[in-house]
């Protein structure tokens, strides 16, 4: 349940091997009391991120219902739908669980990761500034544009943890047309069973409803399409090397961090996201090996990740010992086949999966 109403349980260790969390930990820790280890802190700023990008969609979608009802006919829907502050597709949506998927939950878990070791990079260092905003003054004016491009959606974001946040684009196209159907199935839900509205009449409703939403979407806008052109031209100057990987690690940039590696690696940024943010420690040290990030970055990095997902806290010197290790004898050549696998479409490397079982 998104409301936060379960979440009272204590986190739980994961695994010696495991760093973060996969979208369907997330997915079982948020909506399941029986798999808990976020932070209080997270499942709650999680959830609210969760709450208003619903909201974000189904304020358009309310508005266009409300132009399109017959106001007449149905007296009591129309203030309704006018009550800006009155959920009306959530409840349903939090009674059903319709938010666990993978899809939905990949970027605002990123978001709140994200949030979090930002937080701590301030803290330990309150003078501000960094990578970001020290290309706003570089050379070459392609940078120096998508940087401070890069900065404002990044500051846009951190308003989507505000129940009056931005409604800015955050999902990938794909997962965007999910949450626009499953609100608009949420809303049609809400007409028929409270104010009985033929069930035909509410599909033609939300079905223009979500058209509409839909039609105004600009993924460009995301912050990940940020990160990914701040990062192409970072590369088309020649200014990703191990510096520039490791201060951005250093100031808990998740996104564009995952940017600048896919670029460095020649990987999607999906793959570089997931392998910086999943729960393989393994594929962690094997992105990070592409992008010759150095080894005290590298520490750090994983210390911090691990601990958002209810792991070692910073001190743990034996896990970042063995972790060190591993990474000191990890070749390009391994790192690059560590990763191979994950750039197949996800149906192949289950195919692959499968037929490897079967080998004698």
């Amino acid at each position: 349940m998104i409301s936060g109403r379960r979440w009272t349980d204590l986190a739980r260790r994961p695994g010696p091997d495991v760093l973060g969390m996969t979208p369907a930990a997330v997915g079982d820790d948020l909506f399941r009391a029986d798999a808990r280890r976020l932070a209080e802190r997270e499942r709650s700023r999680l959830a609210a991120f969760l709450a208003n990008l619903v909201r974000a969609v189904e304020r358009p979608m309310r508005a266009r219902l409300l132009a399109a009802i017959d106001q007449a006919a149905f007296s009591a829907l129309a203030p309704a739908l006018a009550a800006a502050d009155v959920d009306l597709a959530l409840p349903a949506i939090e009674a059903a669980a319709l938010l666990d998927h993978p899809d939905l939950l990949a970027v605002p878990w990123r978001r709140v990761a994200e949030a979090r070791l930002r937080e701590v990079a301030r803290r330990e260092h309150p003078e501000g500034g960094g990578t970001v905003e020290a290309a706003l003054v570089a050379p070459d004016p392609a940078v120096a544009a998508c940087a401070l491009a890069y900065l404002a959606a990044e500051a846009r974001g951190v308003r989507r943890f505000d129940a009056d946040g931005d409604a800015i684009p955050e999902l990938s196209a794909d997962a965007q047309h999910r949450l626009a159907w499953v609100t608009a199935a949420a809303l049609g839900f809400y007409m028929t069973q409270h104010h009985a509205v033929p069930a035909p009449r509410a599909d033609a409703l939300v079905d223009d409803a979500v058209r509409f939403v839909l039609a105004g979407y600009d993924e460009g806008e995301t912050l990940e399409a940020h990160a990914s052109r701040l990062a192409r031209a970072l590369g088309d100057a020649g200014l990703i090397d191990p510096a520039l990987l490791g201060g951005v690690a250093r100031e808990g940039r998740l996104t564009l961090l995952a940017a600048a590696l896919a670029r460095a690696s020649g990987l999607d940024l999906a793959v570089a996201a997931e392998a910086l943010l999943g729960d393989d420690a393994e594929r962690c040290l094997a992105l990070l090996r592409l992008g010759d990030v150095s080894a005290v970055d590298m520490s750090l990095l994983l210390l911090r990740l691990r601990a958002l997902g209810g792991g070692a806290a910073p001190g743990d010197a034996g896990w970042v010992e063995q972790r060190g290790a591993r990474y000191a004898e990890l070749s390009r050549e391994a790192a690059e086949d560590a990763l191979r696998r994950a750039q197949l479409d996800p149906i192949a490397r289950v195919a692959l999966t499968r037929l490897e079982g079967t080998r004698a």
